[in-house]
């Protein structure tokens, strides 16, 4: 996982330091059942309060806000189906909703709407805003999410800002971004001395020393995607049209915990009723004590999970994909029949070699072989067959669709994991690994 972006960072926290408090503070008072991991998934808590609540009692307070933040570790299956849960019940309470998505950037807003209006299906919507680069986690998680939207007809925003914006400013601090680029931008608070101290506290935890120019642009960036996000709600409520509706906003828990990232930078835009659900996977570990798990202000509501299961990582076809030839190349992206080694042309995706005992290898494939789709995806590149990849889970049987020496195949591939590499390096552990 990108080690800040997902800034998931209160996810991040949560697994490297197992189950002492996600941020510091006071600790909530609830007794967390004697410290027993086992009994915590499934239950929601109240920080302030130091009790544990009820459903209910969260769907009742979530009834009376304008704008309800949940929070999620990007890769745990349990917390998106929390997210789902909440957004079924607040388009029950009133249909006049409306989804903010960090995992989505402005830029690519119309292949959203054009998929949600029914005017393009899942697949071209996923190629279009880049969802494979841009965002990357498996798309299972978010799918049905963006499913019910467009089932339902509900406007999905997409809050972030570009990759390149913020890769920049991490690198080069704001001051580098150009006119246009600063107009794609709003202005950006880097004034929450809280907000400061606690992301320092955090980037030092992956530093030995802390570089304060560094560490500079790193909080710049943070601050980027945290206004940024702010933003997009905010114009989007406000908007002529919008006032009677309600939005449900996913993004990691570090943008959301504590309150000083994106709720509280809304807060300073449109003053409405807000609630934030924060989701904390609790370690399964029976030596641990999680008593203090964490602070007062954390969220309005926390709700325990499971970690994610190993079955839910995505799984690979154990196959090394040929580079590219570059479109420039004096054979137009073709490849000659002379070069030496296996390269792929323009659009295709093609096979160098194969791991041994994957499930590439037994559907049959082959060094050389072109993958032309997945379950009737079409596959045009790596980041296809990454995006179709991630749509399945472990163990899953899927058909694949190959052409070698001319002529079109099929096979049916089964997801197993993937058996431990060799000492030595293999192809699985080298770079274009899929």
């Amino acid at each position: 996982m990108r080690m800040m972006k997902a800034l998931g960072v209160a996810a991040v926290i949560a697994g490297a330091l197992g189950c002492r408090a996600l941020s510091p503070g006071p600790r909530g008072r609830i007794n967390l059942a004697d410290g027993n991991p086992s009994a915590l998934p499934g239950r929601i808590a109240v920080p302030k309060t130091g009790q544990y609540s009820s459903r209910a009692e969260l769907l009742s307070a979530i009834r009376g806000a304008r704008i309800v933040f949940v929070g999620e570790t990007h890769d745990n299956r349990f917390q998106h189906e929390i997210q789902l849960t909440l957004l079924k019940a607040m388009y029950e309470q009133d249909p006049r909703l409306a989804i903010g998505l960090e995992q989505f950037q402005r830029p690519w807003q119309g292949p959203i709407d054009d998929y949600v209006a029914g005017r393009i299906d899942e697949w071209t919507m996923l190629r279009r805003t880049e969802y494979a680069t841009r965002w990357g986690f498996p798309w299972r998680f978010y799918a049905p999410l963006l499913r019910f939207a467009r089932e339902h007809r509900l406007p999905v925003v997409a809050l972030n800002a570009s990759k390149e914006t913020t890769r920049k400013v991490s690198r080069e601090g704001l001051e580098s971004l150009t006119t246009e680029e600063r107009a794609s931008i709003p202005y950006i608070d880097l004034t929450v001395a809280a907000h400061r101290e606690w992301l320092r506290e955090i980037y030092g935890q992956h530093q030995e020393e802390i570089d304060e120019a560094k560490f500079n642009r790193f909080y710049s960036a943070q601050c980027v995607w945290e206004d940024t996000m702010a933003w997009s709600v905010t114009n989007f409520l406000t908007a002529p049209g919008n006032e009677e509706r309600r939005m449900i906003v996913f993004a990691g828990n570090g943008h959301i915990a504590r309150g000083f990232g994106v709720p509280d930078r809304v807060r300073g835009r449109l003053d409405v009723p807000q609630v934030r659900v924060v989701t904390i996977d609790v370690p399964q570990d029976q030596d641990r004590d999680c008593t203090g798990l964490f602070g007062e202000d954390e969220g309005d509501f926390v709700w325990f999970t499971r970690p994610s299961d190993e079955g839910d990582e995505s799984p690979r076809l154990g196959v090394k994909l040929a580079s590219a030839m570059p479109s420039d190349h004096p054979t137009g992206g073709e490849v000659p029949a002379q070069h030496p080694t296996i390269a792929a042309a323009a659009g295709e995706v093609k096979v160098e070699s194969v791991s041994e005992s994957s499930p590439g290898a037994r559907a049959g494939l082959m060094a050389g072989d072109v993958i032309l789709s997945l379950d009737n995806y079409p596959l045009e590149s790596a980041d296809d067959l990454r995006l179709a990849l991630g749509m399945k889970r472990l163990g899953e049987r899927s058909k694949i669709q190959f052409r070698r020496d001319g002529k079109v195949r099929s096979a049916e591939v089964v997801l197993d994991p993937i058996p431990e590499p060799a000492t030595h390096p293999t192809p699985e552990t080298q770079p274009n690994s899929k």
